[in-house]
């Protein structure tokens, strides 16, 4: 009958077990079983450490990614509901504002509900940007220094051309760029990347109000 050898380690093993019966370990057995041991845990430690990194470069793909939608998500928002669309740079978009209403156009008192007329109808007539008495007001978003900024009108001063600073709305974007598919439909593409890992994404956003 054939007979299954086991390995040396189980071997070294049964006998530090079995040390109180004076059968001892021979120095070449302990130093071989530590070996292996040595062995088993450096593989085990390798493996974790592969996972950790994995784990942290899908976070981190996650986070960007994240951030990234929100600002498309915030760019196609407006997108949708203007009547005019600029590029005044290959890193700049420029459309009108026809989205927000979130002020009292009578005392430009804020109100999140808004007061049924769009914060770009400044006189109420519920038109927007139909003459000088109700000029063009603009949102504005352009890559500045590895971040994409937003520049807001400020509806609270009642004064037609006053704009809020700009604002972050996106940091780590190494690329920003805007193409017209057609005279309505925009394509957007964003890049970002944090120094261990990159993402990009595309979006097409069509003016309704545009032909």
């Amino acid at each position: 009958m054939r007979t299954i050898k086991k390995p040396l380690i189980f071997t070294a093993l049964k006998k530090i077990s079995d040390l109180g019966d004076n059968s001892g370990l021979t120095l070449i057995e302990l130093l071989i079983s530590i070996l292996i041991l040595s062995i088993v845990v450096v593989g085990l430690h390798q493996a974790l450490d592969t996972s950790l990194t994995a784990y942290d470069d899908t976070s981190d793909k996650r986070e960007l990614l994240a951030r990234g939608r929100f600002a498309m998500e915030r760019m196609v928002r407006f997108l949708q509901e203007t009547d005019l669309i600029q590029i005044p740079s290959p890193d700049e978009l420029k459309v009108s504002e026809r989205l927000l209403d979130t002020y009292n156009n009578f005392n430009h008192q804020y109100m999140p509900g808004g007061d049924g007329y769009l914060d770009a109808d400044e006189d109420q007539d519920g038109l927007v940007n139909e003459d000088a008495t109700d000029p063009i007001t603009y949102v504005t978003f352009k890559l500045n220094g590895g971040n994409l900024e937003e520049e807001l009108p400020n509806y609270k001063t009642g004064s037609t051309g006053d704009y809020l600073g700009w604002k972050v709305i996106c940091e780590q974007v190494t690329g920003f760029s805007c193409s017209f598919l057609t005279s309505n439909v925009l394509e957007i593409q964003l890049t970002l990347n944090d120094g261990k890992s990159e993402v990009s994404l595309k979006t097409r956003a069509k003016a309704r109000l545009l032909n």
